[in-house]
């Protein structure tokens, strides 16, 4: 499961404030807890970024002890767009084979970072906290693996803040 909505009852997620217009849809039915759902499968796994509010609370509510929490920081609540091309199916092929681990996960998910679009959804995050430095060493890390025209000019529009060495909050 990437990213599921465990109801959009709002007697259980009330807290969540996406998907309204879907709210007026009937959640009391056999389908409208997907945890309940998942009591025929032999294992369950869960992808989800712990660092989205509403995901990780969805994610809370499947509380199976088959279920197993795969975490994608930063994948935001769309996490497969982050994974380079083919990852996901090797995730789903490893789930179906029966193969698929945490760390096995996490060798694979770890390939996001070639990624241009989690690289610049990270950026995102630390520019939103004015963290110049950090924004550097990525971009530096980034750049010396793969060029990348874009995150180059990045780069050197932050090199040439002149903004003195050791003062930006790291």
């Amino acid at each position: 499961m990437l990213a599921p909505r465990a109801t959009l009852a709002p007697a259980i997620a009330g807290w969540d404030r996406r998907h309204l217009a879907q709210r007026r849809l009937d959640f009391s039915s056999r389908y409208g807890y997907a945890p309940d759902m998942t009591e025929g499968a032999d294992h369950v796994w869960l992808i989800h970024d712990p660092l989205s509010p509403g995901d990780n609370a969805h994610a809370a509510l499947f509380r199976r002890n088959w279920t197993t929490m795969l975490h994608t920081r930063w994948g935001g609540e769309q996490p497969e767009r982050s994974m380079p091309a083919g990852v996901l199916d090797q995730v789903i092929q490893a789930a179906m084979a029966g193969t698929l681990t945490p760390a096995g996960f996490a060798a694979l998910w770890r390939a996001r970072r070639r990624s241009p679009a989690w690289v610049r959804s990270l950026l995102t995050a630390i520019s939103a906290k004015g963290n110049r430095q950090r924004q550097i060493r990525v971009l530096r890390q980034v750049l010396s693996e793969q060029q990348i025209p874009r995150f180059e000019r990045r780069l050197a529009a932050l090199l040439a803040q002149n903004e003195p060495e050791g003062t930006a909050e790291d």
